[in-house]
C-alpha cells in the first residue's frame, strides 16, 4: 500500500509534465480556435487594407491610433485564407431578391407606365373624359352603346315578342317586365339571335364559370358560339366574319412601339378578330401590291388566315375577375401596332399614287380601331385613336352586355352587329381606298385578271 509520502511524491512528478492540446479541456480548446480563427482573419484583413488606399476618413482614424504607439502590428500574422471570387454565386436571400425585382419589372401596371413615356406613347383614356378629342364616328358608336345597347334598350326584334313572353323560365320573365327592350327589326344593326340560342348560350356559360374552366375551353365554347350566331346572318357571313387567332403574333417585330429594355413589350397576341372577307376586286389589288414581295400581309400580323383580311375589330378575352390590366397592355400593344401597318399602307399607296404630300398621316385620315375585352361574363367595349405624333390613345370602357342571363346576350348580340356593320360599312371601304389604293377610277384603268389567293 502506497503511504502518504509516496503519493506526494506522485503528484510533484505530474505537475512538471508538460500539458498537451489533448489534455486541455474541451472549454481551453475551443478557446483555442477561436483565438486561432480571429488571428488568422486579422492578418487577412490587413494584408487586405495594404494594398488598397484607405479612404480620408479612414485614414485619419489610423493615424490617430499610430500616435504614441511606435508598433502597428503587435499581433503575429496567420496564414491568410483566400478571398471569395468575385464571381462567386449569389446567396440564397440575394438570387430571390433578384428574382422578385424581375417578376415585379415585367408586371402589367409597370409596363403599362413604361409605355405612358415611349418615344410611341400610349394613353389610357376614360370616354367621358377627353371628348372634344375623340373623333366623331367614335362619338356616335359610343353613344349608341353606352347610352341604349349597355342600357338594355331596343336590343331584341319585336318578332320574338310573342315567343319570348311564352317562355315561363325565370330569366325570360325578367325580359317580359321591360316593353323598352323591344324594337322593329330595322332598327337593330342585324337580326335577333332566337330565345333558344340566348338560352343556350347562358347555359354554356354558366357551365364553364361552375366547371372552372381556362380561358381556351371558354374560347371554343362560349365565345365562340356567340360571335358565330351574331354573324352567321344575311347581312355579315358574306362580308364580315370572326377569325380565332390565339398563336397571330406581331410581324414583322419592328410594328411593335419601342419601350424602354426592361419592359420591352413582346409581340402580344389576342383572341379573336373580326374581319372583313375577301372580294374579287380586293384579291387583284392584294396580289398587285404585293408582287413580288417576300411579306404579304394587310395586317400587322403574319398569321395565315390574316394576311389577307383586314382586320377591324379586336377581341381579348380572360377569365372572371383574372388579369384585367394585362389584357389592357395587351391590345394597347395590339392596336399601336396595327395602327403602324395602317400608317405604313397609307405611305405606299401614297407613293404609288404619286402624292407629294407625304407628311405624317393625321387622325382625320386613320379611323378609330374597336377593341372587346371580354372577362368571365362580362363583355367590355374599348376603342383605340391615333394621334399626331404617334400617341395612341385607349379608351376604356364600357360593359356592354353579359353572359350570366338572356337580356345580357341580347345586348352582346346586338353590339357586336353594331361593330360589324361599321366594320362593312365604314372601315371596309376607308381600308380599300386609303390602304389598297382601290379607288374606283384606278380600278377602271387596269382590266380585271383571274386571281388565285
Amino acid at each position: 500500500m502506497l503511504q502518504q509520502s509516496d503519493c506526494s511524491s506522485i503528484l510533484s512528478w505530474l505537475g512538471t509534465l508538460p500539458t498537451s492540446p489533448e489534455s486541455a479541456s474541451p472549454l481551453d480548446h475551443n478557446s483555442e480556435l477561436r483565438r486561432s480563427k480571429r488571428l488568422r482573419y486579422d492578418s487577412f484583413e490587413m494584408e487586405i487594407s495594404a494594398t488598397r488606399t484607405p479612404s480620408r476618413s479612414k485614414k485619419r482614424r489610423v493615424e490617430a491610433n499610430s500616435v504614441g504607439d511606435g508598433n502597428t502590428e503587435d499581433t503575429p500574422r496567420g496564414i491568410p485564407t483566400r478571398p471569395t471570387p468575385s464571381f462567386a454565386p449569389p446567396s440564397i436571400e440575394a438570387s430571390s431578391e433578384c428574382s422578385f425585382s424581375s417578376r415585379r419589372s415585367r408586371s402589367p401596371e409597370k409596363k403599362i407606365n413604361a409605355m405612358r413615356s415611349a418615344p410611341q406613347p400610349i394613353e389610357l383614356q376614360q370616354f367621358h373624359g377627353r371628348k372634344e378629342e375623340i373623333p366623331d364616328e367614335l362619338k356616335t358608336i359610343f353613344k349608341t352603346i353606352d347610352g341604349r345597347f349597355s342600357r338594355g334598350i331596343r336590343v331584341i326584334s319585336n318578332e320574338h315578342k310573342d315567343e319570348i313572353a311564352a317562355i315561363t323560365t325565370s330569366d325570360f320573365e325578367a325580359i317580359n317586365d321591360y316593353d323598352f327592350v323591344y324594337t322593329d327589326p330595322h332598327d337593330l344593326p342585324g337580326p335577333s339571335p332566337t330565345p333558344q340560342q340566348c338560352a343556350k348560350a347562358v347555359w354554356l356559360a354558366a357551365r364553364c364559370e361552375t366547371m372552372g374552366c381556362s380561358e381556351a375551353a371558354w374560347n371554343s365554347s362560349v365565345h365562340n358560339y356567340i360571335l358565330d350566331i351574331a354573324l352567321y346572318t344575311t347581312p355579315f357571313v358574306d362580308r364580315i366574319y370572326f377569325i380565332n387567332c390565339t398563336s397571330a403574333r406581331i410581324a414583322p417585330s419592328s410594328l411593335i412601339p419601342p419601350s424602354d429594355p426592361v419592359t420591352s413589350p413582346e409581340g402580344k397576341m389576342i383572341d379573336f378578330v373580326i374581319t372583313v372577307e375577301l372580294s374579287d376586286r380586293f384579291k387583284e389589288a392584294f396580289n398587285t401590291r404585293f408582287r413580288g414581295k417576300t411579306t404579304k400581309s394587310v395586317n400587322h400580323t403574319l398569321h395565315e388566315p390574316l394576311t389577307h383580311r383586314p382586320i377591324g375589330v379586336s377581341i381579348e378575352t380572360k377569365r372572371t375577375g383574372e388579369k384585367w390590366k394585362e389584357a389592357v397592355y395587351q391590345v394597347e400593344i395590339w392596336t399601336a401596332a396595327h395602327f403602324n401597318k395602317l400608317e405604313e399602307l397609307i405611305m405606299e399607296a401614297r407613293e404609288i399614287r404619286g402624292d407629294q404630300e407625304r407628311d405624317y398621316i393625321g387622325a382625320t385620315c386613320l379611323p378609330f380601331l374597336p377593341v372587346i375585352i371580354v372577362q368571365g361574363h362580362e363583355w367590355k367595349f374599348l376603342a383605340a385613336v391615333r394621334y399626331p405624333g404617334k400617341r395612341t390613345c385607349l379608351y376604356e370602357e364600357v360593359t356592354f352586355g353579359s353572359t350570366n342571363s338572356a337580356l345580357g346576350v341580347y345586348q352582346v348580340i346586338a353590339t357586336i352587329q353594331l361593330l360589324s356593320r361599321w366594320t362593312r360599312d365604314n372601315f371596309a371601304p376607308w381600308f380599300e381606298r386609303e390602304c389598297m389604293n382601290m379607288t374606283p377610277e384606278l380600278v377602271a384603268e387596269e382590266p380585271a385578271r383571274p386571281t388565285s389567293m
